[in-house]
């Protein structure tokens, strides 16, 4: 008997998405985010966190990452914060069967998108030490550390890492 989901797969056992989309978080997607947040993080965000967030946080954007060949299943989803012209990602997560398959990205370069919108100049992150997919993901997208923050996750440091919005935009002319 096949696995679910095994007919939409490439050969690297990954899952195909064929039409990525991303839109702003919504209620009915709080258990789909909540069961990637438990797979992702030793310290997970209770889901009142998420509501908090998404229904009365109004300097803040969180965004879904889905995959539309699934009847619009979440497979990530991430977080900032607007803070006068800075904005800070304040999560990013994408369900571990679709690591690698680029949902990282889109959901990075849609934050950054909406950050300039809201004419923020940069945007700033904290990053587990430990976690070298993130770092990453996050260097490629022009992020670079700017200070290490001592035993930020209580177990181990984060650094510190930031981008100049209006610099990147100015490269990319």
């Amino acid at each position: 008997m096949a696995n679910l989901g095994d007919e939409n797969k490439n050969g690297s056992g990954k899952p195909k998405i064929k039409r990525l989309g991303i839109r702003p978080m919504k209620w009915g997607d709080l258990n789909q985010v909540m069961e990637i947040e438990t797979l992702s993080f030793m310290r997970p965000w209770n889901i009142n966190g998420f509501i908090m967030e998404i229904v009365f946080n109004s300097l803040s954007c969180y965004l879904v990452a889905l995959d539309k060949t699934e009847k619009e299943k979440v497979v990530g989803y991430g977080g900032i914060w607007f803070m006068s012209q800075r904005a800070h990602i304040t999560t990013l997560a994408v369900h571990p069967r679709y690591h690698n398959c680029g949902v990282g990205s889109k959901l990075v370069n849609s934050l950054k998108q909406r950050a300039r919108y809201r004419g923020c100049t940069r945007m700033t992150l904290e990053v587990r030490v430990s976690n070298e997919a993130a770092r990453h993901l996050y260097q490629k997208h022009g992020f670079t550390v700017s200070s290490v923050s001592p035993d930020y996750y209580y177990d181990e440091d984060a650094l510190v890492m930031e981008i100049n919005l209006l610099k990147e935009r100015s490269e990319q002319v």
